[in-house]
């Protein structure tokens, strides 16, 4: 790809995507920003939480100077009523009523009852990745629901399911025969990234220490990416096992 002038040069705040040539990453673009906010800490965001509440009482005329300072940056706009377990009758109502098609989408939560799938859900864009890479995906169901330890018969192939989450809280392995399809879980010389929603390294650790490392016997190792590999030399050369051991 044509690489960039040399006097072009991102600013902080910019995301930017690198190519890789003779041992060294070159910058090749930077990506546009999302909105027209200067401030390099905010020049990527694109939606506003706006947390309301009736105790401490909620300034309304800032909440409303709020949106329409976020709208015009091109920014999208939420309200959150919040600590609904104890606002008065009639709260919640009376926001919704006031923002309605003002704010962008209005949602009610509540820490102490885990009542928060609303402002999850809109935060991770539904659950699902797609639009952290500028794509957007219908919601659906799926047609199969797996759980740790189900055995599943597709032809005459059949599939035990590991639930190892970590990657995200859904990741799953399949073992058939002497093959583990390890998905994002482990890697020939490495493991999965954790920064997604709902990913964690410390329940990935646990999930390959505990589940897949403790397998019996030898497997070979088929990830969702990168080259195939085996259960014996991840067990001795994966750096993941080096940093737990070390870690005991």
């Amino acid at each position: 790809r044509k690489k960039l002038k040399r006097e072009t040069l991102p600013l902080p705040g910019d995301f930017v995507l690198l190519e890789q040539a003779g041992g060294e990453y070159v910058l090749y673009k930077i990506e546009e920003r999302k909105n027209r906010l200067i401030r390099p800490a905010v020049s990527n965001a694109d939606k506003v939480i706006i947390t309301v509440a009736p105790l401490p009482e909620t300034d309304f005329l800032t909440v409303d100077k709020l949106i329409i300072g976020a709208h015009k940056a091109g920014v999208s706009t939420v309200i959150c009523v919040n600590k609904t377990d104890i606002t008065p009758q009639g709260f919640t109502e009376s926001v919704e009523a006031q923002y309605a098609g003002v704010a962008d989408a209005i949602v009610a939560v509540c820490a102490e009852r885990k009542e928060t799938a609303a402002l999850e859900k809109l935060l991770t864009g539904g659950g699902h990745l797609a639009r952290q890479f500028g794509e957007t995906l219908d919601e659906f169901v799926p047609d199969v629901f797996v759980s740790d330890g189900d055995e599943l018969e597709i032809g005459e192939m059949k599939f035990k399911v590991l639930h190892t989450p970590g990657h995200t809280d859904g990741s799953v392995c399949y073992i058939s025969e002497n093959i583990v399809f390890s998905g994002d879980t482990l890697f020939c010389g490495g493991v999965g990234r954790t920064d997604f929603p709902s990913g964690s390294a410390q329940k990935l650790y646990r999930s390959i220490d505990e589940k897949l490392f403790a397998l019996q016997g030898e497997y070979k190792i088929l990830s969702g990416h990168g080259a195939p590999s085996s259960l014996s030399y991840e067990k001795k050369n994966n750096p993941f096992r080096i940093y737990l051991c070390a870690n005991r």
